[in-house]
């Protein structure tokens, strides 16, 4: 339901993601706020923006109580029959859920996972702005009918409200202008000079330990059934609070250039991610995963970068890893089919973005009615292109190998219709996050018995240099 304006404005999304920013704190520190880029959540050119008091978080341990309060949740609003539709919204995304589930949610994990870092977050989501940058469009959207509030949703009006004046005062501060003023263009290569550079020191795994856990996974790739596992390295940076959040946020859009970024804040903690993968798409009873396994920098020049296109396209281990990582992805959505001849699985195609090319494929299924959202994520999560196949036993050398939890990267987040009707889930990667003290970035690769460790390391480096890049500090 839109409830607001559909007008051409004068403004950018970098000033639009200041404007929300600055409304959410009105609500206090209990408000939680967001910005989604369309691309992989509906028309590439749209981003999604809002906020919400009303965010549920998950510790490690009580996952299955968190599932159960959302389910019940979506019930409450399927057995709205009148007010939530099952069809394809005209918005793809016009609120709801935002929801993140952290690597280590669910049923994958050992239980000797002791830590007090959260697993999940959602946020309840009444309504949206939709932003159309390149049309200069801004519309607020509306989950429900004006009618369907939940009994606890006292504050729905008064954010409903607030994202209707934004747009307002937006449409006042430009009508005063001069209607025949031209737009100035939005550089989109225009990125801050990003103010941090790890050291070796900031790595939880410098690039000698790094190469001698390579020299492990192969060995166990040798000596078990594992054929690929995706191992992981981190840099932590301490003093997150002297890092600014947007900036940082803007700096990694540009940087990546990926059509699935996002950033969820709440309190003083924070993930952002410039995703270029497509952990789960769902519309209606159809569904479907992008998994990218095999990776290659962009060139310096173009005779170099067709040449690494090349490479990658040619490559025996990149190849073979993308099309066991595919198999386990189809495997497990293929058992979830209601109806077989609906199973699609393409192999990997290149795809190419500001820093990296990549190898991406695609599986597609149909599902009973009856299938729920924790049924496919049981089945899937965590993502094969993240943990290695086959999956069970891959969690389980990773766990030894790299002792020490992931966190939100190697997760994903997304967004969820009312009733869990439709779902668009991105894989969290090319991420940073923040747990109030501290600044986190993932990064890794694919091990076979074909890897080279230290081609290895410098893929893993190459894919973190674009987060390092992004920091950007308060001064």
């Amino acid at each position: 339901m839109t409830l607001a304006y559909a007008k051409r404005m004068q403004i950018t999304l970098d000033e639009l993601v200041i404007k929300i920013r600055t409304a959410s704190r009105a609500f206090g520190n209990q408000c939680a706020w967001f910005c989604l880029d369309g691309g992989g959540f509906g028309d590439p050119q749209k981003s999604y923006l809002g906020f919400t008091t009303r965010l549920i978080e998950c510790q490690t341990g009580n996952e299955e109580e968190f599932k159960k309060r959302l389910t019940q949740l979506w019930e409450n609003e399927l057995n709205q029959e009148s007010r939530v539709s099952e069809s394809e919204p005209k918005h793809f995304f016009h609120g709801g859920w935002v929801l993140a589930l952290a690597y280590e949610f669910g049923r994958s994990h050992s239980n000797d996972i002791n830590s007090e870092e959260l697993t999940a977050l959602a946020l309840h989501v009444p309504a949206v702005i939709e932003f159309d940058e390149q049309k200069q469009v801004l519309r607020v959207l509306n989950a429900y009918d004006k009618n369907f509030v939940y009994e606890y949703d006292f504050e729905v009006p008064a954010l409903t409200d607030t994202l209707e004046n934004i747009v307002a005062e937006i449409k006042a501060d430009q009508s005063a202008e001069n209607e025949n003023k031209s737009i100035n263009p939005v550089n989109k290569d225009n990125v801050a000079n990003g103010d941090c550079k790890a050291n070796l020191s900031s790595y939880r795994m410098n690039k000698k330990t790094y190469i001698k856990t390579i020299d492990k996974a192969k060995k166990i790739i040798n000596e078990t059934s594992a054929s690929v596992l995706c191992l992981t390295n981190q840099i932590t940076l301490q003093n997150a609070s002297d890092y600014d959040v947007v900036s940082t946020f803007l700096n990694l859009k540009r940087l990546g250039g990926a059509p699935r970024s996002g950033l969820i804040e709440w309190g003083n903690k924070w993930i952002m991610s410039a995703s270029p993968e497509r952990f789960l798409s769902k519309k209606g009873m159809k569904i479907s995963s992008s998994p990218i396994k095999g990776t290659r920098p962009r060139g310096e020049t173009f005779a170099e970068d067709e040449s690494l296109k090349l490479e990658l396209l040619q490559s025996p281990k990149e190849i073979a890893e993308n099309a066991r990582v595919l198999d386990a992805v189809a495997a497990e959505l293929f058992q979830l089919a209601e109806v077989p001849d609906s199973n699609l699985k393409f192999s990997g195609s290149l795809e190419s973005y500001k820093q990296v090319h990549q190898l991406v494929s695609h599986v597609a299924t149909t599902v009973s009615q009856k299938t729920t959202f924790w049924q496919i994520i049981d089945a899937i999560f965590p993502a094969a292109s993240m943990t290695g196949v086959p999956k069970e036993a891959a969690i389980k050398h990773l766990r030894n190998l790299e002792e020490a939890n992931r966190g939100w990267y190697s997760g994903c987040f997304g967004t969820i219709s009312p009733g869990a009707v439709n779902i668009e889930m991105a894989m969290t990667i090319r991420s940073i996050e923040s747990n109030g003290s501290e600044i986190r970035i993932g990064a890794g690769g694919g091990i076979t018995e074909a890897s080279e460790p230290h081609a290895e390391w410098k893929e893993m480096e190459h894919k973190a240099s674009a987060m390092l890049k992004a920091l950007q500090t308060l001064n």
